[in-house]
């Protein structure tokens, strides 16, 4: 049986598996926290359950393997998880590197 999902519905799917497994340890922190520690370090990390699963350096995202995300989504994915993380961080992604693909 083949069914039809909209693009409306894959991105909400997608955004709440992030919102469930790629919530940082400690939180979502305001916008300006995260641009004052950028602005400080050139870099921010993103740690889930105590290992860095995603950090910005230099104006680049970069994720690490995600084979969680490639089994369910594929590319899709991709695209979604870096206006997923502007929208929580306000950090503008100029670029973004997935590890091991």
């Amino acid at each position: 049986m083949k069914y039809l999902i909209s693009e409306s519905k894959i991105d909400s799917i997608i955004r709440k598996y992030l919102d469930d497994n790629y919530y940082p340890d400690y939180g979502w922190l305001e916008h300006e926290e995260y641009k004052s520690e950028y602005d400080q370090w050139d870099e921010v990390y993103f740690e889930v359950n105590d290992h860095v699963r995603y950090k910005y350096v230099s104006g680049k995202l970069t994720v690490g393997e995600s084979p969680d995300l490639d089994g369910y989504f594929g590319d899709l994915w991709k695209d979604i998880f870096s206006t997923w993380f502007e929208e929580h961080t306000g950090l503008k992604v100029y670029e973004y590197k997935v590890l091991g693909s």
